[in-house]
């Protein structure tokens, strides 16, 4: 039996009200970072750039170049899925909507980690990748969640290098199949800008990180990749990455996620 409050002695609307506490606190952070520092939605704004140009029926893929400073310093990478995500929050300003979209997966994280861990595992809240997460609006904590949540499995398609990792580690079968039915859709719905998300080498270009994020969950060690990953460009590709990686890699620890009965909950 754990020590400290679980779900069995914390009463749902507890849960919910702190969920929705720590949401509304990280969402409001992060405005404030993003609008003293001037970024924009930070790392978000690529995926809200193109749902965005998504709506108006241009191919953000295309659209989206290299053409000033950062966040404009880059092609868009993130896959047709993570757009997808972004849909909603499109029409709100840049800053709202990279609030919005920390706010989301911080309160979804937080509902994820209450619904069977003991409480003081909200101090994941106040790490290190967490801080750089919420300052750099980054995937992790949605990622993060999407492992002690199956019903995010939609998610795992929108960080492949991460998403990969995540289903090798955590197999469940609710979470594997609205991962498939994600990029389903994404085919589906668009199959041109899918074609364009290849030829972006957004997913080429994270093939090898997958294979050594697959390696990592299975518990080995790839001195070799994770060499690679320290060498490649610290603003994409294989060293972004390895930082997701290692972002993911320790939130999924403060909140001692293991497979197990408790998997089968939403």
């Amino acid at each position: 039996m754990h020590n400290g409050m679980t779900q069995s002695q914390m009463p749902g609307i507890h849960r919910i009200a702190i969920a929705l506490a720590l949401g509304l606190l990280s969402g409001l952070l992060t405005y404030a970072r993003l609008v003293s520092a001037d970024v924009v939605a930070a790392d978000f704004t690529w995926v809200w750039r193109g749902a965005r140009l998504m709506m108006s029926g241009i191919d953000p893929y295309v659209a989206i170049r290299p053409e000033g400073a950062y966040p404009y310093n880059d092609y868009l990478y993130y896959p047709l899925p993570a757009l997808l995500i972004a849909l909603p929050l499109a029409l709100l300003p840049g800053p709202v909507a990279g609030a919005a979209f920390m706010g989301i997966s911080s309160g979804l994280l937080a509902w994820g980690v209450l619904r069977d861990k003991p409480a003081y595992h909200l101090l994941m809240f106040g790490s290190a990748p967490y801080v750089y997460a919420v300052l750099s609006v980054q995937w992790s904590p949605l990622i993060t969640a999407s492992a002690v949540l199956p019903a995010l499995g939609f998610c795992l398609p929108a960080k492949p290098n991460l998403g990969i990792a995540v289903a090798a580690a955590y197999p469940h079968p609710l979470r594997i199949a609205l991962a498939l039915l994600a990029l389903l859709v994404s085919l589906l719905l668009m199959p041109d800008m899918a074609r364009s998300t290849v030829r972006q080498s957004a997913v080429a270009s994270e093939l090898p990180s997958c294979l050594a994020l697959v390696w990592s969950a299975a518990g080995a060690d790839c001195p070799v990749l994770d060499k690679q990953f320290c060498a490649a460009h610290p603003d994409h590709g294989l060293h972004a990455a390895a930082s997701d990686l290692r972002s993911v890699a320790a939130l999924a620890g403060a909140a001692h996620i293991s497979s197990g009965p408790g998997d089968d909950h939403l």
